[in-house]
């Protein structure tokens, strides 16, 4: 429910290993502002379905926030290509990348 009330979600961690968060947000078609340090990076295309910042640089995560607060079609847009980027994201799926990578 609360991430079908929001706009744009913000995850600045740097020290998160995954960040399944980013996939519930981006499930839910909600573009991420994330950092470039810590797993969540790897799940967003910055520019794409959210930004990457720059790790610990307050200025890059309020510029990149407020790109997305100002901007109802930027928004709307990188919600969408948010939603694209796991609508195959499953158990199955990862299994099968897993099990692929290691042979």
């Amino acid at each position: 429910m609360a991430y079908a009330s929001s706009d744009i979600f913000a995850f600045p961690s740097t020290t998160d290993t995954f960040g399944n968060v980013v996939l519930e947000a981006q499930a839910a078609g909600i573009p991420c502002v994330v950092s470039n340090r810590g797993g969540p990076c790897e799940l967003v295309e910055n520019g794409s379905d959210g930004f990457v910042t720059q790790a610990l640089d307050v200025g890059d995560f309020a510029r990149a926030l407020r790109a997305l607060a100002k901007d109802a079609e930027l928004r709307k847009m990188m919600g969408q290509e948010a939603r694209k980027r796991v609508r195959d994201r499953n158990w199955d799926s990862a299994f099968r990348q897993f099990w692929n990578e290691t042979l």
